[in-house]
């Protein structure tokens, strides 16, 4: 949560009464308090909900994160737990775009298009990562 706090406080012009009433409204008016209660039953509903999109729009990604045992969860959750704020993967000009976005829509949509679109971008680096994972032998050799 503190990464949260501390972006609210960012986004808040560092004023610290805006950044509380941005909080707020993150715990109670949008209901994001489960994703940090005890045993994060908010976080493994929209974990779940994840690996389920993810299942029917990129299902060879999936069908290969699987093979391989990479768990969605392993890195989804930090995504979904913070909005995106606890890893470096958005540049601060997108991250603030999608809070905006999830402020004004109030709806979990944003954030498992995000991530599924991350997912996407990734899926060729990623699938070119675990063939050479399975096929160690099929290694191409650069040639000057």
């Amino acid at each position: 949560m503190d990464y949260v706090a501390a972006y609210c406080l960012r986004g808040a012009a560092f004023d610290p009464r805006g950044a509380h009433k941005l909080l707020n409204c993150f715990l109670d008016d949008l209901g994001l308090r489960g994703l940090f209660e005890p045993g994060l039953p908010l976080l493994k509903r929209k974990c779940l909900e994840l690996r389920l999109l993810l299942d029917a729009r990129c299902p060879e990604l999936s069908r290969r994160l699987c093979a391989q045992g990479v768990v969605l969860e392993m890195f989804a959750a930090s995504w979904l737990q913070t909005l995106f704020v606890y890893v470096d993967v958005l540049a601060t000009a997108s991250l603030d775009r999608a809070w905006t976005v999830f402020l004004f829509e109030r709806n979990w949509k944003v954030v498992h298009r995000l991530a599924l679109a991350m997912l996407a971008i990734g899926s060729r680096s990623l699938s070119a990562i675990l063939k050479l994972v399975t096929n160690p032998g099929k290694m191409s050799i650069c040639r000057f």
